[in-house]
């Protein structure tokens, strides 16, 4: 404002999207003028964010105490006394048959099975069911189930998209899964819940918190989740090490779809599928041309959908020619979303999920930046099918 001098708009394009802030509503605080709301948007009204300063003190003194820097906590996951391994209480999708390689179960949002590792945690006495999600960037806990247990919550955001949706932070005092524990650890809070099976009531996701903590290993063979002391885990000779990038806390991995190569797919426990994003399709038209598997099961099943944060995002199956990561697969299907869905993430590319790892005993090593994979009995079977 040429007028005042205060700042009014501020504009930046990241990824070829323009991010807008307009700051409003001036008001003085003790000789301070400061803008009291704040509406953040990129074009699309679904993602608008507003803020609105309810009170100010300027020239308050802070109590040094305030601003110490707590010790560093050197093992976030407490392990038992001389034990440096513990087997987790989960549970691990098992499908009843294993489909080719070339003939997947691309009917994922009608799958008969579910496609996430449910653990059981203990809070407050509690026991509750959490999804094991390497593509979270924390935990995160329902939040009325967050109320019941008595957790305080702070930092209220909230997000206007088919509904509100707010989001908060919440401590948790002692967070226990089998023989280990997590204490005084900050979760977000926000509305989840789902049901992978009958016996299941989801309400939150285990994420990168827990899994950078230990060494964690995923044995599709034993149906078993065992969580290690940092330095303890042995990965297989044999395996494949896949570097991974921790870009926004979640593992990003590279992968190639015909001659297009990728290093920003999130490697997600979370994902029922394996999704290319748009951006990345509308760069690689031909590495995504369907080999025919793909329109075939559109005509047969029509739209399918998968939920991303606020809602739902439509989603067409392709058949690729050639898709790797780690090892190559042929005639792999995948999901790929729609350019005309709202979706958000401008800097990944796609997502590694179920029907790609369950191939795979699973290593997840952050302290040494790797994923390691070990073929398994899936693998195995799928590999001599004709």
């Amino acid at each position: 404002d040429t007028s005042s001098g205060l700042l009014v708009r501020q504009e930046a394009i990241f990824e070829g999207v323009r991010f807008t802030t307009v700051f409003g509503d001036f008001k003085e605080f003790s000789g301070a003028v400061v803008a009291t709301t704040v509406k953040q948007t990129n074009g699309d009204s679904s993602y608008d964010s507003f803020s609105t300063l309810k009170s100010l003190r300027v020239g308050m003194a802070v109590p040094p105490a305030e601003l110490n820097i707590p010790p560093t906590r050197p093992n976030v996951v407490e392990f038992p006394p001389g034990v440096t391994s513990v087997r987790l209480p989960a549970s691990l999708p098992l499908p009843d048959s294993v489909p080719r390689l070339a003939d997947r179960d691309y009917t994922f949002s009608r799958s008969a099975f579910r496609r996430s590792i449910t653990v059981r945690v203990n809070i407050n006495g509690r026991g509750l069911d959490f999804i094991l999600d390497s593509g979270a960037s924390g935990i995160l806990i329902d939040d009325e189930t967050a109320d019941s247990l008595g957790l305080k919550r702070y930092g209220l955001s909230g997000q206007e998209r088919e509904g509100h949706a707010g989001q908060s932070r919440v401590v948790i005092p002692e967070l226990r899964i089998g023989d280990v524990s997590m204490k005084n650890i900050v979760a977000y809070s926000a509305t989840f819940n789902t049901r992978p099976a009958d016996t299941e009531k989801v309400v939150g996701l285990l994420g990168f918190d827990f899994i950078a903590s230990v060494g964690l290993k995923v044995d599709w063979d034993k149906g078993e989740l065992t969580a290690y002391a940092p330095g303890a885990m042995s990965v297989p000779e044999n395996g494949i090490v896949v570097p991974v990038n921790l870009d926004d806390r979640v593992p990003d991995v590279s992968v190639s779809v015909g001659d297009a190569q990728s290093d920003h797919f999130i490697f997600d426990t979370g994902a029922a599928a394996v999704v290319v994003f748009p951006t990345f399709a509308a760069q690689h038209p031909v590495e995504l041309a369907d080999q025919g598997v793909g329109m075939s099961i559109r005509r047969a099943y029509g739209d399918e959908y998968i939920g991303v944060v606020g809602g739902k995002a439509r989603v067409y199956p392709v058949q690729l020619k050639r898709f790797v990561f780690g090892v190559a697969f042929s005639q792999f299907v995948v999901l790929v979303v729609d350019p005309t869905s709202q979706f958000q993430f401008q800097d990944q590319d796609g997502l590694l999920g179920y029907p790609f790892f369950h191939y795979f005993n699973l290593y997840f090593d952050y302290a040494n930046s790797r994923i390691v994979l070990e073929p398994d009995g899936d693998f195995k079977k799928a590999a001599k099918s004709p």
